[in-house]
């Protein structure tokens, strides 16, 4: 088996990138070229540090921050997620679905939602926090044998454990995964925000984060940028200690009304005033997905080349983790824009 141990995302997939590139055997596949290694544990100490900025990385916070609330929303529709993943059309066999969507596995497995389960596993009695059925499936046999859908699920287990000092360990295999558009660009984050909103909800601080993969692949066209992406290793974000990390603040009771409130107000990014959409964040009381919200704004406005009203939008953002590595992406068009966005002193890029 290969191990790869770290404190946070970016430590570990530098040094598993790196391994793939120097020990992976290429072959090719259905989808191409690619490195492999194979029986792979990654585990990483503080999920919660889930941000990076990694030259020619080139990935984007605000697709990832856009995918993983279709995920906990338990969407698999192509009109919200296509407006900040260009490419997920590709992933649908008819432009309007993805069918093997992780959120509509998890809160619809043919009628039961696997997050409520999960709860309702863990708050049984006092004792069923310590249980060993904290699980959920992604992989279906019905409709994931062939040829059948263009995209077929790589995450396929969830699994939860509460350690016996009350901390939430979180267990993810997978049977596949390219570790630049999977790994590093959506799976470790979207999980590690499920990980801590469900330590929140039972009330145990959150544990370590393992990441079985059967296949970690480099794909032929990222091979050329995993050369420099090695070779700058960017910076760890987290080494400023004075660096707040976002809080996952979404109560339970709350979960299904936030989401529906999330994908409501999104509509209305790009249609009404900033002022107006401050108004209606009043509707919201999770300061998390407030603050996806208020990025995705900005987004919007960079999306449209209107950089003074998005670095003045920026001004109302908190200072946080996320808003350091959205400040990077929008800078990369413009160097100067980021030292336009966060407080003097605080970010050294």
């Amino acid at each position: 088996m290969n191990i790869v141990s770290g404190k946070n995302v970016r430590e570990v997939f530098l040094v598993a990138l790196d391994k793939i590139v120097d020990e992976g055997h290429k072959f090719t596949t259905l989808n191409g070229r690619i490195k492999e290694l194979t029986s792979v544990l990654i585990e990483i100490e503080k999920p919660q540090e889930r941000c990076y900025i990694i030259p020619h990385r080139n990935n984007n916070i605000f697709a990832t921050l856009a995918e993983t609330m279709w995920v906990l929303g338990g969407r698999d529709n192509m009109s919200f997620l296509k407006k900040y993943l260009k490419r997920a059309c590709d992933f649908s066999e008819d432009g309007n679905i993805w069918t093997g969507a992780y959120g509509k596995r998890l809160r619809d497995w043919y009628g039961v939602d696997q997050i409520e389960q999960l709860y309702l596993e863990a708050t049984r009695n006092k004792y069923s926090i310590f249980s060993r059925r904290l699980v959920a499936v992604l992989y279906d046999p019905q409709r994931d044998y062939g040829e059948k859908i263009l995209d077929c699920p790589c995450n396929n287990w969830i699994q939860f454990i509460v350690t016996p000092d009350k901390k939430l360990d979180m267990q993810v295999s997978l049977r596949a995964n390219d570790i630049i558009w999977g790994f590093s660009g959506i799976n470790q984050f979207e999980w590690s925000i499920l990980h801590e909103m469900f330590a929140y909800w039972i009330d145990v601080e959150v544990g370590k984060y393992y990441h079985f993969v059967g296949s970690l692949d480099l794909f032929s066209r990222h091979f050329a940028r995993a050369e420099k992406i090695i070779n700058s290793q960017g910076i760890d974000i987290y080494e400023d200690k004075n660096l707040p990390k976002i809080k996952v603040d979404i109560k339970h009771d709350e979960f299904q009304r936030d989401m529906n409130l999330f994908f409501e107000l999104e509509l209305s990014i790009g249609v009404v005033s900033e002022k107006d959409f401050l108004k209606l964040l009043e509707k919201i009381d999770s300061l998390f997905i407030r603050n996806i919200l208020m990025l995705l704004f900005a987004y919007n406005l960079y999306e449209q080349n209107k950089m003074n009203k998005m670095i003045k939008w920026f001004e109302l953002i908190p200072y946080n983790d996320l808003k350091i590595v959205a400040a990077e992406y929008v800078s990369r068009k413009d160097k100067s824009i980021i030292n336009k966005i966060i407080e003097e002193g605080k970010y050294v890029g």
